[in-house]
């Protein structure tokens, strides 16, 4: 090769290449029609990319259009085109410029879909798919056209800190969300994107802050929200990102206060700031965002008053504040909001009355104020006119009042909540126009009267809870008809007469429960047809009669609560048939037979309660060797023969009481269970329990143990002095009833039937002594709500009305006390405090005959009962929790610090904390309390329930 020829060899090597390259690179700048062989790369590209996924699940099939025959794509007479392809749009030239492919079931990666095959690409929406991958293994260059890029609601992950966005300069939408995309939103380089409209990277792993989004001035979308982003909110994000219609930035870790919100945000429709860590105020100016649609300042630590400055939202359709801090009153301008349809404001300290320009938002659908500090009347008239309230929730406030029959009017109601207020008078009967009702709450106020019959009618009912009010009179044969209802409670009320036989109707009921309450006469055979109930509680109760066999149709029951009746008869056998059954109780009846051993076929059963009743023969093996049994109580009955505990059954038992029967038993080792679990038995080998002791270690003498007397605390000098006056003042009113007859008979009524029968004017210790023994029934177990190691609590109504919890002492038979150290120490000690949060003592008989001491009835009973109670342990919320928390400190401060000498309890454990009905908790069982006098020694032997004592504690 000459000189001269390489020129011309040069030329034609330029001319060849510039034929290959120069119509790619002019397709950028101006795309000219693709020949046959374009549209055939395209069309192979996608076939290979569809080949790559994974396979559909059987009968589902998903882009079927998408075939060609291969030897067309081999061919280069035929063109294949893909734009009759489901989800594919070609332009003129029959280029694809758009890829719809959202929501069609997609499983697979991307890493065979070659995007710089579709240079005319503007358009890409994979989103609602099952995809997956890195995002930044994509190859995204060379897509200058793209303008649509939607791959939300996939399961794409890693790191996207190096994916270029420069990649995308005409990109105006680009979702995201729904993803597990990882990176410092601050690196992201969004300052080439100066067309982005749409920003949507919700639902994702991002951290970092938010300085960095203020390089793209025309978005009008920004949705960051559900990420782990920090910091505070950027003060100049309002002029930099001036267009903004829709900013989202909830559920982060953003903190700080608001900024001021003024009008330069006139287009704002959108604003989400709620489930982050904003405090501080309101700030009036959000009033001035006169375009704004929903705004959300829910889940902050935002205090102070709602401004009035609010009203000015006329356009708003949703307001969420709830659970924040806030204080001061729900402001009379809300009523301007006419068009608002959802509006929160529950979880806050609002206090006043429901205001009645509440009734003004004719739109309103959703309406939750539960949970503050509201009172006044249950709800205003004007509410009467939101027809279109589809959920009404006021629960915890203290409202009050009744209701007004104008809550008929709210026919289209889904939900009614308003338990846990001050809420009196009767049901109303217009309830029963709610016929959508699902949902109805009227649990823990004072509601009294019966049930009103009409009630059955509300067909489409699936909740209906009416405990802890002061409903009475009989359940009516009516709601038999809630054929709907999942969940009926009726429980701590003062119903009375039959089980309606009708409730067998319920086929649909999970959970019934009637607890608590006067009911009588027998199971009817009906409860065994509700075939779907899990939760089955007719405890305290005055039941009477046998336990149906039908219940063993109950096959899905897994709580059975009948304890605390009067029924009579065997355990049926059938029980051992539900094979669910969690928990059992039968005590506290008068239960007669064998122990069926079909109970051992209850494989799950981990709570078995059968003490307290009239029970004899022995004990079945299969019930000690249930594999989940956790406690077992088979006290106070008349068993017999011999128990072998061994020494799998005491690791596998947390509690297992045998007391009070006739049983030979043999334990694996000395102290393998307590003493008082095993009392009245023949125990092998023996139980060491502690000689009583009087304070100072000297046994006390059988004179000291016979002393009776009836005290009313305190202060216990003065009250001696009052007692004996009161008792000349009876013995003088029995002369003047001798002397007046009728006259004087009715002065004695009288004062029996005063309000409070341990009220100093009042006191007469031999009727109280006597009103105890009948309201108990000298002590029927029916009565007795609970049992310690050093006695039983029984409930008594007195003939006043007045409840009392009297805790009577446990005795040997011949009279004297099991544990008289323990029962004496507790008296003493209960003699001298006193304290809003230490169960109030109001009297004690140490009378050879009953040895017992009466204190406060305490309604929701200890805080282990609480916790183990699904429903109980859901309405002792927070708060309550913290209260609890604050109000026991408060009283063992008291005891520690404020009064000399001073005591300590050396028993706080759960079963020692009891709360009243308004949940406020009190210290109980002062058994183990201990006087720490200045000069003396404090060593003592340990103390306390296993579990609660610190850990090498053998002081105090």
């Amino acid at each position: 090769m000459d000189g001269k020829e390489l020129p011309f060899s040069l030329l034609c090597l330029v001319s060849l290449l510039s034929s290959i390259f120069l119509p790619a690179s002019n397709a950028a700048a101006a795309p000219s029609p693709p020949g046959p062989s374009s549209i055939r790369s395209e069309a192979a590209a996608l076939l290979r990319w569809k080949e790559s996924l994974k396979r559909p699940n059987r009968n589902i099939t998903y882009l079927k259009t998408w075939s060609a025959n291969s030897s067309h794509l081999g061919s280069r007479k035929a063109s294949v085109s893909p734009c009759s392809w489901e989800g594919i749009t070609c332009n003129s030239a029959g280029s694809v410029t758009e890829m719809r492919l959202g929501g069609r079931g997609l499983a697979g990666t991307l890493d065979n879909l070659i995007l710089s095959s579709f240079p005319s690409l503007a358009y890409l929406d994979l989103s609602r798919n099952l995809l997956e991958g890195v995002l930044q293994n994509l190859t995204f260059s060379s897509h200058r056209n793209l303008v649509h890029l939607d791959l939300s609601e996939n399961d794409f992950h890693g790191a996207l800190d190096n994916l270029s966005l420069s990649s995308f300069p005409r990109l105006t939408y680009l979702d995201l969300s729904g993803n597990s995309l990882v990176g410092v939103l601050q690196n992201l380089s969004f300052s080439s994107l100066k067309n982005l409209v749409h920003l949507d990277l919700h639902g994702n792993y991002f951290y970092g802050t938010l300085d960095n989004l203020s390089s793209s001035p025309g978005l009008t979308y920004l949705d960051v929200s559900h990420n782990w982003l920090h910091g505070i909110f950027p003060s100049n994000i309002r002029e930099t990102l001036p267009q903004l219609k829709l900013l989202d930035v909830s559920r982060n870790r953003l903190s700080g206060t608001l900024p001021p919100l003024s009008n330069i945000w006139t287009n704002l429709t959108l604003l989400g700031l709620g489930s982050n860590n904003f405090s501080g105020r309101i700030p009036p100016e959000i009033g001035k965002l006169a375009e704004l649609e929903m705004l959300d300042l829910s889940n902050n630590q935002l205090n102070g008053s709602i401004p009035e400055e609010i009203g000015g939202l006329v356009n708003l359709v949703e307001l969420f504040l709830p659970n924040n801090a806030l204080s001061g009153f729900i402001p009379s301008s809300i009523g301007n909001l006419s068009n608002l349809e959802y509006l929160s404001l529950s979880g806050n300290s609002i206090a006043g009355s429901i205001p009645q320009e509440i009734g003004h938002l004719g739109n309103l659908v959703f309406l939750d104020i539960g949970r503050n500090l509201l009172n006044g009347s249950i709800i205003p008239k004007s509410l009467a006119g939101l027809r279109n309230l589809t959920q009404l929730y006021m629960d915890v406030n203290d409202i009050s009042g009744s209701f007004t029959p104008e809550i008929g009017n709210l026919t289209s109601l889904f939900y009614l909540d308003a338990s846990h207020n001050s809420l009196s008078g009767h049901i109303p009967t217009s309830l029963s126009n709610l016929s959508s009702l699902y949902d109805l709450s009227l649990d823990g106020n004072r509601l009294s009267g019966p049930i009103p019959p009409d009630i059955g009618s509300l067909t489409n009912l699936f909740y209906l809870s009416l405990d802890f009010n002061r409903i009475s009179g009989p359940i009516p044969q009516e709601m038999g008809s809630l054929f709907s209802v999942r969940d009926l409670s009726l429980s701590n009320n003062s119903l009375m007469g039959p089980l309606p036989s009708s409730l067998g109707n319920l086929s649909q009921l999970e959970g019934l429960y009637l607890n608590g309450n006067h009911i009588s006469g027998p199971i009817p055979p009906e409860i065994g047809e509700l075939q779907r109930a899990s939760i089955l509680d007719l405890s305290d109760n005055r039941l009477t009669g046998r336990i149906p066999p039908s219940l063993r149709k109950l096959v899905l029951l897994k709580r059975l609560h009948l304890n605390r009746n009067r029924l009579n008869g065997p355990i049926p056998p059938e029980l051992g048939e539900l094979k669910s059954l969690v928990i059992l109780q039968l005590s506290m009846n008068k239960l007669s037979g064998l122990l069926p051993p079909q109970l051992g076929n209850c494989s799950e059963l981990q709570t078995l309660d059968l003490g307290k009743n009239e029970l004899r023969g022995e004990i079945p093996e299969s019930l000690l060797n249930l594999p989940n049994l956790s406690s077992l109580d088979l006290s106070r009955n008349k068993l017999t023969g011999h128990v072998n505990i061994t020494y799998d059954v005491t690791e596998r038992l947390d509690t297992i009481d045998l007391s009070y029967n006739h049983l030979n038993v043999t334990l694996p080792y000395d102290d393998a269970l307590p003493c008082e679990d095993l009392i009245g038995n023949n125990i092998e080998p023996p139980c060491r329990a502690p000689a009583p002791t009087s304070q100072g270690g000297v046994p006390q003498s059988q004179a000291e143990r016979s002393k009776a007397v009836i005290f009313v605390v305190p202060p216990l000098l003065l009250l001696l002095l009052l007692s004996f006056v009161v008792i000349l003042l009876v013995k003088f009113g029995k002369n003047s009833s001798s002397r007046g007859g009728v006259g004087g008979r009715e002065t004695e009524l009288t004062t029996r039937n005063e309000t409070d029968r341990f009220s100093i004017w009042n006191y007469d210790g031999r009727i109280v002594f006597e009103d105890i023994i009948e309201a108990t029934e000298n002590f029927d177990d029916v009565y007795c709500i609970g049992v310690g190691g050093n006695g039983s609590v029984y409930e008594a109504e007195l003939p006043t009305g007045q409840v009392v919890a009297v805790k009577k002492f446990h005795s040997s038979e011949s009279g004297e006390l099991l544990d008289e150290a323990s029962s004496r120490n507790e008296i003493r000690t209960l003699t001298r405090i006193r304290h809003r949060n230490i169960v109030k003592l109001y009297g004690f008989c140490l009378h050879a005959r009953c040895k017992f001491l009466v204190h406060e009835y305490m309604e929701r009973g200890s805080l282990a009962g609480l916790l183990v109670d699904d429903r109980k342990a859901v309405e002792f919320d927070w708060v309550r929790r913290v209260n609890a928390i604050k109000g026991i400190a408060d009283a063992l401060s008291y005891m520690h610090h404020d009064i000399s000498p001073a005591m300590v309890h050396r028993d706080i454990s759960s079963k020692n904390i009891l709360f009243d009905s308004a949940f406020k908790a009190c210290v109980s069982d002062f058994g183990t309390a201990r006087i720490l006098k200045p000069d003396s020694s404090i060593w003592t032997a340990l103390v306390g329930t296993c579990g609660y004592v610190a850990p090498g504690n053998s002081r105090l």
